[in-house]
């Protein structure tokens, strides 16, 4: 089982700034927006806000932070899930090194709003990643060399996985470009069925973050 983490090292922001997610968010063109309206993102200090989710809803999240150690960059995946207020605000504490060094994925499990944001000051690439995915597959093929993936199916279910291309994980073990991910490897993350789904199923939710290229993306299964 996937454990989540809570924290990561971020930068200190003295002010509050909030990440509209149509301006953010990357829509694979094979996909269609979610139904529920995305989450705003904020980011102020030591914690990561995020606003418009259901009361009590969990907010499963995802983030890729470069740090730089010495003369290196060390990029580091780190996930969790935290729950939102009665007020519809899910709050991320986080240790005062990243907010501004990072790419963040971020959605409500229980309706599947979802947004892909970059904290102010962070530069990622615009391109997507792009996925092959359809309802009633057994498998998702998404083109990376190294890929992070939730996967969300509202309203209870969250899974992740990761793996590189070509490696035992990557589902053709071929090193050609494309991960191939079957849903029987997902792993679970805290929360709903322990088991992965079978199919795949119209309105499941899957956040990418491309840890080689720098790159983010959202998928609503249409």
């Amino acid at each position: 089982m996937l454990s989540p983490r809570s924290f990561f090292v971020c930068a200190l922001l003295a002010a509050t700034s909030f990440i509209y997610p149509d301006l953010e968010a990357q829509d694979v063109h094979t996909t269609t927006a979610a139904s529920a309206a995305p989450p705003q993102v904020g980011f102020t200090g030591t914690r990561v806000s995020v606003r418009g989710t259901r009361p009590g809803s969990p907010v499963v999240w995802m983030a890729l932070v470069r740090t730089r150690v010495h003369n290196r960059v060390v990029v580091k995946i780190e996930r969790g899930i935290v729950h939102a207020s009665p007020g519809g605000e899910a709050t991320i504490d986080v240790p005062a090194a990243a907010a501004r060094r990072a790419l963040w994925t971020i959605a409500a499990v229980e309706d599947g709003a979802a947004v892909v944001a970059a904290a102010p000051g962070y530069s990622g690439s615009q391109l997507p990643v792009n996925a092959t995915v359809q309802a009633g597959a057994t498998a998702v093929e998404i083109e990376a060399p190294e890929i992070h993936l939730l996967y969300v199916r509202p309203p209870a279910g969250v899974w992740g996985f990761d793996a590189t291309d070509g490696s035992a994980l990557d589902g053709d073990q071929e090193q050609n470009g494309t991960i191939v991910v079957p849903l029987s490897a997902l792993e679970r993350l805290e929360t709903g069925p322990k088991a992965p789904p079978e199919q795949v199923r119209s309105g499941d939710v899957l956040l990418l973050l491309d840890s080689r290229r720098v790159r983010s993306t959202k998928v609503v299964v249409p």
